[in-house]
């Protein structure tokens, strides 16, 4: 077994992947950011909401975890959950002009950078503090939300692209 990647190593891979999709948008017009058949029927503003909602996910988990108090988002124990939320926050956010979604998804993610930046390399390498976590590793919590998701999306828009 490997040992997790350190804070720094975790900092580097989301600034290079989140640059990335970054680098991809700053290709497209604003009717494709809207055009609704991207993923899904996920739109680009869409998919850039729901990857700000699970960056904001994480940054509450992650400081709940500092400081041992309780996350103020659901505990999602199986894949329905997961889709419920995640149709939640769709429905939540699809009204929701491109600039407003923009600006919140540049948002959380510099308040998600900030928090991963307060974590030492112990905190990283080690559980999440939750029973209901399970074997979950923070490292692993803030790649699902950060890098390995940007690229899961990268990958569809890349294919919608083409």
């Amino acid at each position: 077994m490997t040992n997790p990647p350190s804070k720094q190593e975790l900092l580097e891979t989301i600034h290079q992947h989140w640059n990335e999709l970054n680098e991809l948008l700053a290709e497209l017009s604003e009717e494709q950011m809207l055009d609704p058949t991207v993923q899904d029927n996920w739109s680009i503003k869409d998919i850039l909401a729901h990857i700000a909602t699970w960056e904001e996910l994480a940054t509450d988990r992650l400081a709940a975890g500092l400081s041992g108090t309780p996350v103020n988002y659901p505990v999602m124990k199986s894949w329905d959950d997961i889709n419920a939320y995640n149709d939640e926050r769709y429905t939540a956010n699809r009204d929701h002009p491109l600039e407003k979604i923009m600006d919140e998804f540049h948002r959380i993610h510099d308040e998600f950078i900030t928090q991963v930046e307060k974590l030492d390399d112990e905190f990283v390498a080690g559980p999440m503090p939750f029973e209901w976590a399970k074997d979950t590793s923070v490292h692993t919590l803030i790649s699902a939300n950060a890098h390995w998701h940007y690229t899961e999306h990268i990958e569809a828009i890349e294919k919608w692209m083409k």
